[in-house]
């Protein structure tokens, strides 16, 4: 037997059995019904202007998909690009501008959460899920049209939550998905150089506390 020292994989593996308990016992009643909408395709527009990472965009596509009469999965992607905040930052420096420099933000975000309804049918009404989020990010320096690969900065950061939510489908069409949530984070911000990662200063990156996490948000979506 594996022991695992590591708290995050203890919790990763722990999320994941949970999932897997979930979907298994879903199946087996599965087949007996039929369900209607079994999908919900989602998005949340205010994720442009602020991502999850500092400085990003978030250009977010969710897929819930209906498991069992109660019970359902989503999963995220999304693109990470720079938000306006970061273009501000070298765009009022002289020093960027007149040297034709400039800053690259590219990275990418998974979620992952397994939900369960609590008084109605999947996937309406209140529901309790498990959350896991993983995003990951690169800030380049571009001087004219040439990038500078060999040298940037890269946030990482890792989620886990507890999440509890209401969706409202009208007319088992449209999707409005709100949803609050508590758990554990771990976010790391390195200078890549070198051949490299240095730890930097991560001052300024946490509003709550280093490895607590908080999310409160809703997501606008489609049901079919």
């Amino acid at each position: 037997m594996i022991y695992l020292k590591n708290p995050k994989m203890r919790i990763v593996l722990l999320f994941l059995f949970t999932i897997l308990l979930g979907n298994i016992q879903a199946q087996s009643t599965l087949g007996a019904i039929n369900l209607e909408p079994r999908n919900v395709i989602k998005t949340n527009p205010m994720a442009m202007i602020i991502g999850p990472i500092v400085f990003s965009s978030e250009y977010r596509i969710a897929i819930e998909n209906v498991t069992s009469r109660n019970q359902s999965v989503q999963i995220g992607i999304s693109y990470l690009g720079q938000n306006s905040i970061l273009k501000s930052q070298y765009e009022g420096d002289t020093l960027y501008t007149q040297y034709g420099i400039s800053l690259i933000l590219r990275g990418y975000r998974a979620q992952l959460s397994y939900r369960f309804y609590i008084n109605d049918d999947a996937p309406n009404g209140l529901y309790f899920a498990p959350h896991l989020s993983y995003s990951s990010a690169k800030v380049f320096q571009k001087q004219n049209n040439y990038i500078y690969k060999d040298e940037y900065f890269k946030f990482t950061y890792v989620n886990f939550a507890g999440m509890v939510g209401y969706q409202i489908l009208a007319n088992k069409t449209i999707a409005l998905d709100m949803f609050f949530g508590m758990g554990y984070k771990s976010n790391n911000f390195d200078l890549f150089e070198k051949n490299q990662f240095k730890a930097q200063d991560k001052e300024g990156l946490y509003m709550f506390g280093e490895n607590f996490k908080m999310y409160l948000g809703f997501n606008l979506g489609y049901a079919f």
